[in-house]
This record gives C-alpha cells, structure tokens and sequence, in this order.
C-alpha cells in the first residue's frame, strides 16, 4: 500500500504542476536577490511570518494543499507544501531557500 501511495504521489504533483520544475522555481526566487524587499511583499502578498536575528530580516512564505487521489477501491491523501525564506539585509534581499515538495515554477 505504501508503494501506491508513494506511486499516486510521484504521478500527482507532476500532472498538477504541468511543465513546472524546481529549477524554474530556483530562478523566480533567485530573480529578487538585489530587490528591496519591499518590492517582493508588492508582488507576493503579506508573509506568512517575518523574524529579525542578527541585523538580518527573515520573510517567510509558505503555502500547502491537499489533495485526494483515488487508486483501484482506495483513495490516498497527497500533500504538497513549499517554504520560501528570503533573507534581507538593510532592506535588500540577499539570499533566499526554499524546501518542500511543491517548490516549482515555469522554465
């Protein structure tokens, strides 16, 4: 049974992201190093949270969704998830990380 899920998941969030990659995703994030980060809350909307540590800022956001895949009689839970950390110093973004399953932009 793990191996179905494990099978529903690796078809499901390619099917539902299309022609979307994690490396797409690297570009878009990489694409605001340099921006004030300002321009970057503008454009994706109010953090999910924000910390201060060290004279850095740290903007975070994180997004999830579940998802119902049905195989043979049984139905199988899908999570996909991605948080996104932008590390920003006097107002300029320098650096940002991702994780998750579910990071993934156009080429």
């Amino acid at each position: 049974m793990k191996n179905l899920r494990n099978l529903a998941i690796a078809i499901l969030i390619p099917l539902l992201a299309g022609c979307a990659t994690t490396e797409g995703y690297r570009k878009k994030v990489d694409s605001w190093k340099g921006s004030p980060d300002a321009k970057l809350i503008a454009s994706w909307g109010v953090p999910t949270s924000t910390y201060n540590t060290h004279g850095c800022k740290f903007i975070q956001y994180k997004n999830s969704r579940t998802g119902i895949v049905p195989i043979g009689t049984s139905y199988y839970v899908v999570d996909s998830n991605c948080e996104t950390t932008f590390k920003v110093k006097n107002g300029i973004i320098q650096s940002c990380t991702f994780r998750g399953n579910n990071c993934l932009a156009e080429d």
